[in-house]
């Protein structure tokens, strides 16, 4: 096997690595010892803007592939993921009509991804269904930040406190440990931020949709109305304030 990575991050590599089209892909499959060997299939991931190498990768299947976890392979490698491959083969077609707005309970309660892209596009969120699957632009100037659970937990609060609480907080079934919060006015380059954190830009499915390991879902309700979003600068700084309280 060739390791076309060059980097710690896994997400730069050779040139053949990179699948050109009306969205550049690369493709990513976990390095050895990460998974198990069926779970190595080979991911269509969107190819990170210049400047956003360290962001995580958020798959077609909406698998979420964490930096230093994944390898670069080229075109021919592996096995793909046919759900990376249904997926980006439908992208180019019109999405289906959504439903009428439902109770926002009901996301996590198996409503299907029409109806929850209704109900998110009633409340003004930029989402796009793909099949089973429901995802939010996070383009032009907005950040999904995965955070370990402790941490993003004590940051949330500390922003409520501040008056910036973020959006309700997501699980997703390939970082069952983390939670993933969304953030405004992102920055150029990522701030300092500690290891285990992790930024991803372009897009994020949410609720219902379904992953290869499973469904993502809200830790608790997001409110009905406009995506109201903390901006990237308080989320850092919420998670330094954390940090240094419980060193002290």
């Amino acid at each position: 096997m060739t390791d076309h990575t060059d980097t710690a991050n896994g997400h730069r590599g050779a040139d053949p690595a990179v699948v050109a089209g009306a969205w550049p892909m690369v493709l990513l499959r976990y390095r050895p010892g990460v998974v198990g060997k069926s779970g190595r299939t080979v991911h269509l991931v969107p190819l990170p803007p210049e400047g956003q190498a360290d962001t995580a990768g958020v798959a077609w299947c909406g698998a979420l592939l964490r930096p230093g976890l994944v390898e670069r392979v080229g075109p021919g490698q592996g096995v793909p993921c046919a759900l990376c491959t249904v997926n980006h083969r439908g992208a180019g077609c019109a999405p289906e009509a959504p439903t009428a707005a439902v109770r926002v309970e009901r996301i996590n309660r198996g409503t299907g991804p029409l109806a929850a892209a209704g109900c998110y596009r009633a409340w003004g969120w930029p989402v796009t269904p793909r099949g089973h699957q429901v995802w939010l632009d996070l383009e032009p100037d907005t950040v999904a930040v995965t955070i370990p659970a402790p941490l993003a937990l004590h940051a949330t609060t500390i922003l409520t406190q501040w008056g910036c609480p973020p959006p309700a907080l997501i699980v997703h079934p390939d970082a069952p440990e983390h939670r993933i919060v969304l953030a405004a006015e992102r920055h150029n380059t990522a701030p300092p931020y500690p290891r285990s954190v992790h930024r991803t830009t372009g897009a994020l499915p949410l609720p219902p949709t379904t992953t290869p390991r499973g469904r993502l879902t809200w830790v608790y309700p997001p409110q009905a109305g406009p995506l109201r979003l903390c901006r990237e600068f308080e989320v850092f700084a919420a998670l330094r304030t954390v940090l240094r309280d419980s060193s002290t």
